[in-house]
């Protein structure tokens, strides 16, 4: 999934509808620790500023985030990096791309389902979806 944002990012880029993130929106702070990322805006607000309690990535996705821009992936250190944060954030992406554009992703529910837990991607493909 690491890839999938990381393409998804540079492309975004590339085509010139990347929206500005990595610092709060609110107070300007790019070294916060936690984030909460708003749907179809991929704004981002630090946990200091944030009216909710659980944040959705912290900075290390952030960074990731960041870095995606100019970095190659290779070099790209990606351990501490949930795996759960990046899908959240892809999920994010996505939203912010079909709302953009006006569209569904009809990819999106394959990825989705690569990315499910061995007993969930069961129940998934067994539902028809």
């Amino acid at each position: 999934m690491h890839f999938n944002l990381f393409f998804t990012v540079r492309y975004m880029a590339m085509l010139g509808i990347m929206p500005v993130t990595g610092r709060c929106r609110h107070c300007g702070s790019n070294n916060a620790a936690l984030y909460n990322i708003e749907n179809h805006t991929l704004a981002f607000t630090c946990s200091d500023c944030s009216e909710y309690a659980d944040a959705d990535i912290s900075s290390h996705t952030a960074d990731f985030l960041a870095k995606s821009l100019n970095a190659r992936f290779s070099s790209m250190d990606t351990d501490n990096v949930p795996e759960s944060e990046v899908s959240l954030l892809f999920n994010k992406t996505a939203g912010f791309i079909e709302n953009y554009y006006g569209f569904r992703f009809k990819s999106m529910d394959m990825l989705m389902i690569s990315i499910a837990s061995p007993d969930t991607k069961g129940s998934i493909e067994s539902s028809g979806h």
